[in-house]
């Protein structure tokens, strides 16, 4: 979803005074996320991430502000700032991954599933723990930390070795699925399978033809 959000108003909104601030406000914030992208895929280093967030998040706040005064300001962006200090901590711990909060958030989402359905709320508590934790139990067998295929793996028409899947994790944990908005260049496409051929791996896109760029934000 960001990926597309930011790619609508790059290619579709036009810049002009009235809502150049409101723009400058959202490319600040996709700095923020860009910046704890590049430490999540190893392109910038714990500590210098660390820095790049503080600045990065100072800066949307005061975009932010400029464009829409004190109006929508929440104080939780605050928790950007300790995120920061944990990247800088960490790399002086000697760790040079950042470990991905949101997965955690999400998975609790899982427990709902399993809580709906109990009825008996003198052990309410422990059957929704027994039944999570074999859910999970049975997540963990089908976990890999290898890159490759993900999801129902078929072979691949017209190539021998070739093998596609609806979903593809590389060495890093970087996920590409149908459906996602890729770009190469200039020129997006939208994933139509994913694919491996001799531990290569590659997506079969189809081309946007009809989308300009007519705004860089970033």
């Amino acid at each position: 979803m960001y990926g597309i959000l930011r790619f609508y108003i790059q290619t579709k909104v036009v810049e002009t005074p009235e809502i150049a601030p409101s723009l400058a406000s959202f490319a600040s914030a996709c700095e923020v996320v860009d910046v704890i992208l590049r430490v999540k895929k190893r392109v910038t280093s714990l500590g210098e991430g660390g820095r790049q967030l503080r600045r990065a998040v100072s800066k949307f706040m005061r975009d932010h502000k400029a464009a829409y005064n004190l109006d929508y300001l929440k104080v939780k962006p605050h928790w950007c700032f300790d995120i920061a200090d944990q990247m800088e901590e960490d790399e002086d711990d000697g760790w040079d991954i950042l470990l991905d909060g949101w997965v955690v958030e999400r998975l609790h989402r899982r427990i709902k599933s399993h809580a709906n359905v109990i009825d008996n709320l003198s052990r309410f508590e422990g059957s929704v723990l027994s039944a999570m934790l074999n859910t999970q139990m049975e997540s963990l067998k089908a976990t890999t930390l290898e890159g490759g295929l993900r999801g129902d793996i078929q072979p691949c028409p017209g190539f021998v070795d070739a093998q596609m899947g609806p979903h593809v994790v590389d060495e890093f944990g970087k996920r590409v699925s149908v459906a996602d908005v890729v770009i190469n260049g200039d020129i997006p496409g939208l994933v139509h399978a994913c694919v491996i051929e001799d531990q290569l791996m590659m997506l079969i896109v189809q081309v946007c033809q009809n989308l300009e760029v007519s705004l860089r934000i970033c």
